[in-house]
């Protein structure tokens, strides 16, 4: 009896839709092919943090222009995605379970990265900077994708592992994704400080405009409840 009880109790959440559960099977399905069909840049992609390496290597030719990175963003708007979801239901929104959800959030971030992303080629050319916004964009590519990396694990924690987490957790989680994302930006800047610093003011229009804005805006949104 005291056996069955456990298992009873030990049964998964089933507040959260299913098909949340079929999006992170999907993106790890992807992290799987990615690590068998490039399992050499899947492992200095892990290091990108602390060795400069892989932007040297992997930034040039056919390299920058395989797969990888383009599996790996799919990876990232499926569980930023998945998290937004999550931290919406957890933060007392009135949100029904439902695929249509998702798909409106799904829509939205990548239509807001395709935005910015149009938005920082325009910049970039008009200061004639075609190339310097290839490995610029390289490199922010390749950070967003290694934060998808925990924001991944944060999802199964919060599904599985320890579902309908309190405020104080989504809060944390935020945090620790934005200031991931502080370091990478920092880790970015160094390695093309020559050319920000010769266009240093367009660059803090660009950083308060692009980077720093879009964040306070989600938070002053979060806040007043949308």
């Amino acid at each position: 009896m005291s056996s069955f009880a456990t298992m009873e109790f030990l049964l998964r959440n089933i507040e959260y839709s299913e098909h949340l559960t079929y999006l992170i099977l999907g993106s790890l399905l992807v992290i799987m092919c990615l690590k068998q069909i490039y399992s050499y840049q899947f492992e200095e992609f892990l290091s990108v943090l602390t060795n400069g390496k892989y932007f040297i290597l992997h930034n040039k030719g056919d390299k920058k222009n395989n797969l990888f990175n383009s599996l790996f963003y799919i990876f990232f708007a499926i569980n930023i995605s998945v998290f937004i979801y999550i931290a919406l239901k957890s933060l007392k929104f009135d949100l029904k379970n439902s695929i249509e959800l998702f798909a409106i959030i799904f829509i939205f971030i990548n239509g807001y990265f395709i935005s910015k992303y149009l938005i920082e080629k325009i910049i970039f050319e008009a200061l004639d900077l075609n190339s310097g916004f290839e490995n610029y964009n390289f490199q922010k590519l390749t950070c967003i994708n290694f934060i998808s990396l925990f924001i991944f694990l944060t999802n199964i924690v919060f599904l599985y592992i320890s579902p309908n987490p309190s405020e104080i957790w989504i809060h944390t989680s935020i945090g620790i994704f934005f200031s991931l994302y502080l370091i990478s930006v920092t880790i970015i800047i160094l390695y093309n400080q020559k050319m920000f610093l010769k266009h240093w003011f367009y660059f803090i229009l660009y950083l308060c405009a692009l980077e720093i804005a879009p964040f306070l805006i989600g938070a002053v949104l979060i806040q007043t409840n949308l």
